[in-house]
């Protein structure tokens, strides 16, 4: 997709899939993505589970004990990523961006930044405004939380990334405290009327983030 000798990026679409099985996959192209100028977009739905990243904890963030979220057919993930409790299901675009940021001269804090950056002019190709929080990783419409963040940075290869709210099933974060809170709301594109599918959203998320980094690697 990017148009540069040194540098080059690859979007793959997984489809639906387990989300251990979406670690698997992660972790292929983080070996690919290591000490090189290649980055990596790769994009899923996942089914249902809740992650818990580092400052997660089950009695904090959970609102049931947990046998319930196992009766409902619901896992819970312990993942090396920043935040507290993530909830993913189908409907819902997760993206997970793959590159050694040393090698694209990004550091931690700017490419959390251009994550954002790039979701949010993803969006507003929709007409969707948003804006940031300063106290949860994430943006937000006047309607409630509609993009989520979350990073993990190893041997400087960047792994996790982002989730945004498609077309799922908003009800369901009423299982979680979004962030630590509890009846958080939430938006998705679903909700203003956006039939686009998932899919689509990623394609547009993955231009949107090659323009951005094309921009970067030519100054």
């Amino acid at each position: 997709m990017l148009k540069n000798k040194k540098y080059s990026v690859q979007a793959k679409w997984q489809g639906l899939m387990p989300y251990t099985k979406s670690l698997e996959e992660q972790a292929t192209f983080k070996q690919k993505a290591h000490g090189k100028t290649r980055a990596f977009f790769m994009g899923f739905e996942c089914l249902t589970c809740i992650t818990l990243g580092l400052r997660g904890k089950v009695k904090e963030d959970l609102v049931h004990k947990e046998e319930v979220y196992q009766t409902k057919g619901i896992s819970l993930i312990s993942i090396k990523r920043g935040g507290q409790a993530t909830l993913h299901a189908p409907g819902q675009l997760v993206i997970y961006p793959v590159m050694d940021l040393r090698n694209w001269h990004l550091k931690p804090r700017d490419f959390l930044k251009l994550l954002e950056s790039i979701t949010q002019d993803t969006l507003l190709a929709y007409g969707v405004p948003t804006s940031p929080l300063e106290e949860s990783a994430g943006l937000f419409t006047d309607r409630g939380k509609i993009a989520f963040f979350g990073v993990h940075i190893s041997e400087g290869v960047s792994q996790h990334g982002l989730s945004l709210n498609v077309s799922n099933d908003l009800s369901l974060f009423r299982l979680i405290r979004s962030c630590g809170k509890l009846e958080r709301e939430h938006d998705s594109l679903q909700q203003r009327n956006l039939t686009h599918s998932v899919q689509d959203v990623f394609f547009l998320w993955c231009q949107k983030a090659t323009e951005f980094l094309y921009s970067k690697v030519q100054t």
